[in-house]
């Protein structure tokens, strides 16, 4: 299962977080399925272009990538391993392995499309 750990928002909706470093949002619509990631991804800061031109400019300059990193476009880098609701019932919290704690607002984490 790719999900470490869930919460119940209500009878009809539940988070879930786990292998793939985004938070999960399923629903009960007649019955229950998956409804869409709610980590919204960051926007890449590389300009246009293709493959192609990326190759051709690295061949140019002698220049090779021998780094294995790349910074995934969630806010966790690693797995999500816990989830928490706070007492205020409007903030997540969630822990990953990457070593960070994350605070979401959930009005502002649900009402993104």
């Amino acid at each position: 299962m790719p999900i470490r750990d869930f919460i119940w928002l209500d009878e009809d909706r539940i988070i879930g977080g786990g292998y793939d470093c985004n938070l999960l949002l399923f629903e009960n619509k007649g019955g229950w399925s998956f409804s869409r990631p709610l980590d919204v991804k960051k926007e890449t800061k590389q300009g246009g272009g293709n493959v192609r031109d990326l190759w051709k400019n690295r061949t140019q300059n002698n220049q090779e990538d021998t780094s294995t990193e790349q910074e995934l476009s969630t806010r966790h880098q690693n797995a999500i391993s816990v989830l928490r609701l706070l007492s205020d019932n409007n903030t997540l919290s969630t822990t990953g392995l990457d070593g960070n704690i994350v605070l979401w607002d959930l009005k502002k984490l649900l009402s993104q499309k």
